[in-house]
């Protein structure tokens, strides 16, 4: 593991791992555009975003997502990197219950930060491998945590326990028999075909207590996995 606020030094204060690969992309992207090359500024952009959210994940709790978590940076990765990673469970799913890609890939990365947070138990560090913040027990047992809830529109911290697994094969299949087989989801299911229609409904059905859930889902569909 590192430390987020000990990794190198750029002048007269520490930079986190993500605060050095931004500055290297702003670099690089700066002198193509000075020497008369291509250089992306959304590129920059898009990095400075991500790695704003990481820095700010290694530094205190995350109301964001509503998951306690520690000081140490975990698997933080760029979208590309992610969605690499796990499409191949999320295709797996999809052959087997119909469940939109981009709705998973969005929903795991929007919870555990693209795995540069996901739930570890607040007392003994144990990573849950819970891609999507499923509350309960999982075939590895669960794991403490302290969370953000909405209730009544306020926000109120309470403890909880996540579902642990083994892998992450094992969360993406227990993340489809919940949303397959339980009833609260059937509107979802039936919508299915429409991964925004998707994340809409599994708002209303109370997957999560944030308001504004359904809108980062779709925010990251449409900004990562090509959605219209």
């Amino acid at each position: 593991m590192l430390n987020a606020r000990r990794s190198c030094v750029h002048g007269s204060r520490p930079h986190s791992p993500c605060e050095c690969i931004f500055l290297r992309i702003l670099t690089e992207c700066l002198t193509k555009r000075l020497f008369g090359q291509q250089g992306s500024f959304e590129k920059i952009r898009d990095a400075h975003e991500m790695c704003i959210l990481a820095v700010r994940w290694t530094e205190r709790p995350s109301a964001a997502y509503g998951v306690h978590v520690s000081q140490e940076v975990s698997k933080f990765m760029m979208p590309e990197e992610f969605v690499e990673l796990l499409r191949p469970h999320a295709e797996r799913v999809f052959e087997e219950t119909g469940i939109p890609v981009e709705i998973m890939l969005a929903q795991a990365a929007l919870e555990t930060g693209w795995l540069g947070k996901t739930v570890r138990d607040k007392r003994t560090g144990q990573d849950s491998l819970n891609l999507f913040n499923i509350k309960g027990e999982g075939p590895a047992g669960s794991v403490t945590v302290d969370v953000v809830e909405y209730i009544k529109g306020r926000k109120m911290w309470q403890e909880a326990q996540f579902r642990a697994y083994n892998d992450y094969a094992e969360s993406f299949s227990d993340y489809a028999s919940l949303i397959a087989q339980a009833e609260r989801y059937a509107s979802a299911m039936a919508v299915r075909d429409d991964p925004v229609a998707f994340a809409w409904h599994l708002q209303s059905a109370g997957y999560a207590t944030d308001p504004k859930y359904a809108q980062k889902l779709v925010s990251i569909m449409k900004r990562y996995m090509g959605v219209a």
